[in-house]
């Protein structure tokens, strides 16, 4: 949102989207695929979508299932990005983020400790993350660069 602002774009809430299948207590096949159909809704009812930011990978696979469903081809009609992709070998890999796993996990292993011992800790800390493009977005077409 931050990146919107300084470059003068609105944001439309409106083409966001949640999803529950993903999250550990909701993980089943039928939640599954309740999704990938609320994605496609999505996808239908905004067809100026060009592409979908997945705040995790499980999101972008089920957008990845929605756009082959609808037909549609990642990256040329639909670009996906998310954040980490595990390296499994499957010759597909999201454009994504990649976050410091490690020092995510000291840092909060440290705030653990302070809070412990009753000190404060920053209520918000930033991590540095690398960009690793990957199958998953396209440049855009000539047609869409000046509506970007």
């Amino acid at each position: 949102m931050q990146a919107h602002a300084e470059k003068g774009i609105v944001v439309d809430r409106e083409l966001w989207l949640s999803v529950t299948s993903t999250l550990p207590s909701a993980y089943t096949d039928e939640n599954k695929a309740r999704d990938i159909e609320k994605i496609k809704r999505h996808l239908l009812d905004h067809p100026e979508i060009s592409a979908f930011f997945a705040m995790e990978y499980n999101i972008a696979l089920l957008v990845r299932e929605a756009a082959r469903q609808l037909g549609l081809d990642v990256p040329q009609d639909l670009s996906i990005i998310c954040f980490d992709c595990p390296d499994n070998g499957s010759g597909f890999s999201f454009t994504h983020l990649r976050q410091n796993q490690e020092e995510m996990g000291r840092a909060a292993f440290e705030n653990v400790l302070q809070l412990r011992d009753g000190k404060t800790v920053p209520p918000k800390i930033t991590l540095e993350a690398e960009l690793i493009v990957g199958k998953s977005t396209a440049v855009p077409s000539p047609s869409r660069i000046g509506q970007l």
